[in-house]
């Protein structure tokens, strides 16, 4: 199981270590935000990723998908996304 944390407000993107593994990401490589993250979801999958995502910023509720990553070497593997939104003390999202 991998974490990561992704502030809407500044499209800030944070992935702990074993995530970074099972997305295929070099330990010195950069993952700037959202679109680091969506260029590695399969393409077949990536525009239900996408209205996932969209509709979880609008929302701000959780959600659940599953889809495939593409790593660097050309192979495949699926995941289950399970995310969590949070809310400073104002009731701002993070």
């Amino acid at each position: 199981m991998g974490v990561w944390f992704w502030s809407a407000a500044d499209n800030r993107l944070t992935w702990d270590d074993t995530l970074r593994r099972m997305y295929g990401v070099e330990p010195d490589e950069q993952i700037a935000g959202y679109h680091d993250f969506i260029g590695r979801v399969h393409p077949d999958d990536r525009e239900r990723v996408e209205a996932d995502f969209a509709r979880f910023r609008a929302a701000g509720e959780p959600f659940r998908c599953e889809y495939r990553l593409v790593h660097a070497d050309g192979h495949t593997g699926w995941v289950i996304e399970q995310t969590t939104p949070f809310y400073a003390e104002d009731g701002t999202r993070y």
